[in-house]
């Protein structure tokens, strides 16, 4: 009966943790943004972008508008290229030598030198975004913001389930709930291999999904479990495809992949 009781217990938890993910929606409270950079995700395999990716160029556009900002976008493979091309705001920088999120900011502030810059991605991806670019840039504010969470298929990816295993992968990929479980996947990952400390980055970003209460903790009422560095390695020495990063495929065609986003 314990056990049973425990088990439920377990898969609540996880079942709200998932949800809390999946919808994250931090407030912004500033109005200075120098940059806005918008986190690479993955493209189809005809080279287009993905929903999800999509959403958060879309969301970059607009907030860079509203904040008057010079907007960046990051992700090897071409993808920063590709995802420059289907925005609207023009002006916007890019680097394309990154493979991972971590890399994402890493390549970053090598090309801007921001007062306070808002980093735009799926709201599950937000807790590694907001750690990752605050080592990037100490002397900088910074703050995260959430495209719409995936939902239904707006790229014609599962229409082509059939046609291939790059197909099938892009579909499952933007499916709702997949991102964050591998999200979870990611920082468990990223945990093993140093690069976060659960105490510190970890253990703050689950305060901020407030998991006990309805609603999300804000990024201002967060500031106390903001997470630290708590040692961990700020990834500069990391070689350039130290994460998992999907190759192209061997018809050339581009392979899925993280794009130096979410891995």
């Amino acid at each position: 009966m314990v056990t049973t009781s425990l088990s439920l217990a377990l898969i609540a938890y996880f079942a709200t943790m998932l949800h809390r993910l999946e919808t994250y929606t931090p407030q912004i409270t500033r109005t200075d943004y120098s940059h806005v950079v918008v986190a690479g995700a993955w493209r189809l395999p005809d080279g287009a972008l993905s929903a999800t990716f999509a959403r958060r160029v879309e969301r970059g556009d607009e907030l860079a508008k509203q904040f008057n900002a010079t907007l960046v976008f990051t992700g090897g493979l071409g993808d920063s290229l590709a995802a420059r091309e289907y925005s609207t705001y023009g002006g916007a920088l890019y680097e394309n030598k990154s493979r991972t999120t971590l890399q994402n900011a890493i390549e970053t502030a090598r090309i801007i030198d921001p007062n306070a810059v808002l980093v735009v991605s799926s709201p599950y991806h937000l807790g590694r975004c907001l750690v990752y670019f605050q080592r990037a840039f100490p002397n900088a504010a910074v703050d995260v913001a959430a495209a719409p969470p995936d939902s239904a298929r707006g790229d014609g990816s599962c229409r082509k389930f059939a046609y291939g295993f790059y197909w099938a992968k892009t579909c499952v990929l933007g499916m709702p709930y997949v991102g964050s479980i591998r999200e979870l996947g990611a920082c468990a990952k990223n945990i093993a291999q140093g690069h976060l400390s659960f105490r510190g980055d970890a253990t703050g970003f689950l305060k901020r999904l407030d998991l006990k209460k309805k609603g999300v903790a804000s990024s201002a009422n967060a500031a106390d479990a903001a997470p630290g560095n708590d040692g961990a390695s700020d990834g500069a020495d990391v070689p350039p495809n130290a994460d998992d990063a999907a190759p192209r495929a061997g018809d050339g065609s581009v392979a899925p992949s993280d794009g130096g986003g979410d891995s």
